[in-house]
């Protein structure tokens, strides 16, 4: 039988060190990372060798075994989206041509002083309305090879995990190098990232339901990047400062507004142990897309556990990103809510000034009386924040009138997470670890249908009498991130 021996003696191109880990994430710059690779970016993202092996042999034995076990294949109106490619990437040629001559007009003004590092950078940004072009021509071929994987009258003959390993391991001792290696993975990312799916469902039907749910969920997005014009947009006030510092001013004004992002099958799941079913996800994708046709990652940062489950550590977890959800089940199986688009980092007391020490006089120093907190309560501003009830799907958004008062930060991190000003919902520390709610909507929050909503506010969460002081049994916290920042840093572990 193969082994990995070989594989494991190649080296990465970059260090010269043999290649100990792989990044499933083609979003990431590196695939195959040595130890001198690893970082901050990296860590929650890499995974041994070993194990992508298996999950490459696995996503293969799966893959076929779906095909061939479920009648049902996938709706034809997941097709209808590729009518749009021709002429969509034609029109977006011809709209980047038109931007070009825009291009061409600033560069001719700069040229006379800095006539060789504009050239430079003229051609880096026609590289990019070239790439924008190819990202749209990229992602329809991707979604029809996927869709033609599924909708297949002519599956492939199954293949047991034993066989499939076989393969990989004989795919992986031809390789000699570590830029093959990294090729061999990127070419390899888009089959194993439906192993997010598979893992998700028991049943084969379960999981050619999960495709089907990720190729509408791809479709709305391709059919959103058809209609997009990304515009090449210029600070001009910047543009005087560059004699200092050119490289600073193209890095910091020069971009494009909404750029297209390569499409990956894998974002539509994310991690979870409070559901599985495939609406319930795309439930949560309607709370925090645009209609279903961004590509927000999300990405779990925090877990409930018996020893550290304090709100200072949830808060901790949370304050490092500016888009967050939280989601729990309380002890009567109800499973509640919160998402926002504010930070819940503490807010600074714009009296408080800190105190500078001067060594050189540190004999007689005395530090003056400070009356002043660093950190002073405030609610944040939010026209975007819900809360929902997953089993019902009933959704409360921030009445237009209280945007103001959508969410409370204490200065005090171990106090709690609050949502709208009675406060609608609020988390609470029970006891020295683990979590409890109460929760009284309709103040800030109220339902979407309005016509129902004083049956909703009834009902929801279980009715009054479960929704306060209700312990909660298990609680997950995500973060939203936009597709360039996937590539998460360190999280809170227990």
């Amino acid at each position: 039988m193969e082994s990995l021996k070989n594989v494991l003696d190649v080296l990465c191109p970059e260090h010269a060190q043999p290649i100990k880990s792989v990044v499933t994430n083609n979003l990431n710059p590196k695939n195959v990372l040595c130890p001198d690779c690893y970082n901050v970016q990296n860590e929650v993202s890499r995974i041994p060798v070993e194990e992508y092996v298996e999950r490459c042999a696995k996503a293969q034995s799966e893959y076929t075994s779906l095909v061939n076990n479920v009648k049902k294949k996938l709706p034809k109106a997941l097709k209808g989206v590729l009518d749009l490619e021709t002429e969509a990437v034609k029109q977006l040629r011809e709209y980047f041509n038109g931007q070009k001559g825009h291009i061409d007009y600033l560069f001719d003004k700069l040229q006379s002083d800095l006539r060789n590092v504009l050239k430079v950078e003229k051609e880096k940004l026609l590289q990019q309305l070239e790439e924008q072009v190819k990202n749209l021509e990229r992602n329809f071929t991707y979604y029809n090879l996927k869709l033609a994987k599924y909708d297949t009258s002519d599956p492939p003959e199954p293949v047991s995990i034993e066989k499939a390993r076989k393969e990989v391991l004989s795919a992986l001792d031809k390789i000699k190098n570590g830029l093959k290696f990294q090729e061999w993975v990127k070419d390899t990312n888009e089959d194993i990232e439906d192993l997010v799916i598979y893992n998700k469902f028991k049943s084969d039907e379960n999981k050619m339901k999960g495709i089907a749910r990720c190729l509408k969920f791809l479709s709305q997005q391709l059919e959103g990047q058809t209609k997009i014009r990304p515009v090449l947009s210029f600070n001009e006030s910047s543009l005087a400062k560059i004699r200092e510092s050119i490289e600073e001013v193209f890095k910091s004004s020069a971009g494009f507004d909404n750029p297209i992002h390569d499409l990956a099958i894998s974002s539509y799941f994310f991690e979870s142990d409070l559901f599985s079913s495939p609406k319930d996800f795309e439930f949560i994708r309607t709370l925090v897309d645009d209609e279903g046709k961004s590509a927000h990652t999300i990405y779990r940062i925090f877990t409930s556990t018996k020893k550290y489950s304090t709100i200072q550590n949830l808060v901790a977890s949370l304050a490092r990103f500016p888009k967050t959800l939280i989601i729990f089940r309380t002890y009567n199986e109800n499973i509640i809510g919160a998402y926002t688009d504010q930070s819940w980092a503490k807010i600074t007391n714009p009296n408080y000034i800190p105190h500078k020490f001067d060594y050189n006089k540190a004999a007689s120093y005395k530090q003056p009386a400070q009356t002043e907190p660093q950190f002073i309560d405030g609610y944040k501003t939010s026209q975007k924040s819900v809360i929902f009830d997953l089993n019902e799907k009933h959704v409360l958004k921030v009445l237009p009138e209280k945007t103001q008062s959508a969410i409370w930060v204490p200065a005090v991190d171990n106090h709690c997470i609050q949502f709208g000003g009675r406060p609608d919902l609020m988390l609470l520390n029970n006891g020295t670890s683990g979590f409890k709610v109460s929760i009284k909507p309709g103040h800030t929050y109220y339902p979407v249908e309005k016509e129902q909503a004083s049956t909703i506010l009834t009902e929801f969460a279980g009715g009054e009498k479960n929704r306060i002081d209700a312990v909660i049994t298990y609680l997950e916290a995500f973060a939203i991130l936009d597709p360039e920042q996937s590539v998460s840093s360190s999280v809170w572990r227990d």
